[in-house]
């Protein structure tokens, strides 16, 4: 990722807006390394771990990411960090922002089968259905749809 992914101008952009950014050496930790890979269950890298302003995970994602998916990534972690602090109809529309900016990526499937979580917990439950009714016939044949799938939309 350092020679693919970082150097791109956007991810950098993206990185100033959501992460604060902290690279582990671990093929030669020394004893804080070694305690940060354990806390973090670091068994593989690249391992991308993200953190509400509390210090609780908000997602986490292992292996290799190219520069628009890990963009994604971050405005799906920012969008989720909302969600997870009741503010139900800004994570709504980050959620939605994630599908309109991304939508060929697995990440905007996520994001609309996040916005209908949103949707329902902000009480609106034909915003719920709606943004469900899109996840079905947008993102069909993804695994959103199938974990989103128990409903009837």
């Amino acid at each position: 990722m350092d020679a693919a992914t970082y150097p791109v101008k956007e991810v950098q952009d993206s990185i100033a807006k959501y992460a604060v950014a902290v690279q582990i050496n671990t093929a030669e930790p020394d004893d804080l390394a070694k305690v940060a890979m354990r806390e973090l269950r670091l068994v593989w890298t690249p391992l991308l771990v993200w953190f509400d302003h509390h210090g609780v995970e908000l997602r986490r994602s292992v292996g290799y990411v190219a520069p628009s998916s890990l963009q994604a990534e971050m405005a799906l972690a920012d969008a989720q960090a909302k969600l997870f602090h009741a503010e139900y109809q800004a994570a709504e529309m980050a959620f939605l922002d994630v599908v309109a900016r991304w939508p060929g990526l697995i990440q905007a499937a996520e994001g609309q089968f996040w916005s209908g979580v949103a949707a329902l917990r902000a009480g609106d439950r034909d915003r719920f259905l709606a943004n469900w009714r899109v996840l079905k016939q947008t993102y069909g044949d993804t695994i959103w749809w199938e974990k989103g799938s128990f409903a009837q939309v």
